[in-house]
């Protein structure tokens, strides 16, 4: 067996919306365009949209009415994008004579003009939806606000230092769990005070992230684009994002425990597995070899015992996986506490604690796989799910797809990294 590692070098820019690497060593050009992810004009996507409609309370009419101008919002936004790329294409041609400044400047100021369009329409589209509200419905419209807000949580786990569960919206998990009257009626109270403590979290690294920003343009060339930061400054930069990270990581985890208090089983547990696999997603997503099992086990031509021994091995199974994940998370975010977990450490050192807990849990799918093949025949074995093609990318909102490896296949039995990177 073999492992697929592929190593994603991302320009992180901590609190930006677009980072450029600079051709000098150890220098990166900082950018921010206003309104950007830490300034709260992200794209209102149709599942954002049915959420302000559910927390607002529209009727009806109003949830009609409210789609048909999401509707026109997402066509404006689309054409504003795709005005972005045309710029974009044109500023590549044009650096081909190795002008690299200059394709900075031109990406910088159009990157900033599609932002500052995207923020126009964006605060248009709420402006109307506010309009149609009643008297009761206004009274709503803070929550709508912090919920606005948290959308940008991802940002706080984007970047070389951040924190695990920094960037899950606990307010979107307990919805997600569809939780009867009673248990919601339980737990509401402490989502809401949840919505205010992360609000305040937010609301300081949109002011901390402003400042930087406005300093970084007022110390650069002009036309909107920041000062070319040192190793030095930068090194500044990431700290501010990890201590951000960390305090939003902090009172995460501190209200998932206290929203699981009040729950009964087996919603406590619903709550602390989509806890762990929003906050710990490289750790906690479905290995390969549970497909497998699970599937093998639906196999019409399976003999008596056979069944017996594939019951046991996914029993045996789920049982070491949970203990050998929990070790792998704890590690994971004792070094991501600390400041320790760099995308190298987290992918590349095999002897650090993460490295170690990661190596045994790769090896129990190992063992488990071999044993399960050991109990079909050559039919059975060709009927097992195949690998993916390639490495598998998880993005801050659980979105996942595979790397296109050119065509080339992976032999059955290889494991696929999973890499978790920023996403918009």
């Amino acid at each position: 067996m073999r492992t697929i590692a592929r190593t994603i070098m991302l320009a992180a820019s901590v609190c930006a919306t677009s980072a450029i690497c600079a051709p000098a060593a150890a220098q990166v050009m900082i950018s921010r365009a206003v309104g950007g992810p830490m300034g709260g004009a992200e794209v209102i996507s149709a599942k954002a949209a049915d959420r302000f409609a559910g927390i607002l309370g529209l009727d009806a009419a109003q949830v009609d009415a409210f789609k048909t101008l999401h509707r026109s919002y997402l066509s404006q936004i689309d054409e504003s994008r795709s005005a972005l790329r045309e710029v974009s294409k044109k500023a590549r041609d044009a650096a081909e004579d190795g002008d690299f400044d200059a394709l900075i400047r031109a990406m910088e100021k159009a990157s900033a003009e599609q932002l500052t369009r995207q923020a126009e329409l964006t605060n248009t589209l709420l402006q109307d939806l506010r309009g149609m509200l009643t008297p009761e419905q206004e009274m709503k419209w803070s929550r709508l606000e912090r919920a606005r807000r948290r959308e940008s949580l991802p940002m706080m786990a984007w970047g070389p230092m951040s924190v695990s569960g920094a960037g899950v919206d606990l307010c979107v998990l307990v919805e997600g769990l569809k939780l009867p009257g009673e248990e919601f009626a339980k737990v509401a109270p402490v989502v809401e005070e949840y919505e205010v403590e992360i609000d305040a979290v937010i609301r300081e690294g949109q002011a901390a992230a402003a400042k930087d920003t406005e300093e970084a343009r007022k110390s650069g060339p002009g036309d909107g684009v920041s000062r070319v930061l040192d190793e030095g400054a930068m090194r500044e930069m990431v700290g501010k994002s990890h201590a951000r990270s960390k305090r939003a990581g902090e009172v995460n985890r501190r209200f998932v425990e206290r929203m699981g208090a009040t729950l009964a089983e087996p919603w406590r547990g619903e709550l602390r597995k989509a806890w762990n696999k929003a906050a710990f997603r490289t750790v906690y997503r479905d290995p390969h070899i549970l497909t497998q099992l699970k599937a093998a086990q639906g196999f019409e031509d399976l003999e008596a015992e056979q069944k017996v021994a594939l019951a046991e091995l996914l029993a045996e199974y789920e049982r070491r996986l949970e203990e050998l994940n929990a070790q792998w998370a704890e590690a994971l975010l004792k070094q991501e506490m600390e400041g320790k977990a760099t995308p190298f450490e987290l992918g590349m050192d095999e002897e650090s604690e993460v490295g170690k807990a990661r190596r045994a849990r790769m090896e129990l799918d190992k063992a488990m796989r071999e044993r399960m093949r050991a109990r079909l025949n050559e039919a059975q074995q060709a009927r097992l799910p195949k690998v993916p093609s390639g490495p598998r990318v998880v993005t801050p909102g659980g979105g996942e797809m595979e790397l296109d490896l050119g065509g080339v296949g992976l032999p059955d039995g290889a494991e696929i990294e999973v890499i978790t990177v920023p996403g918009r």
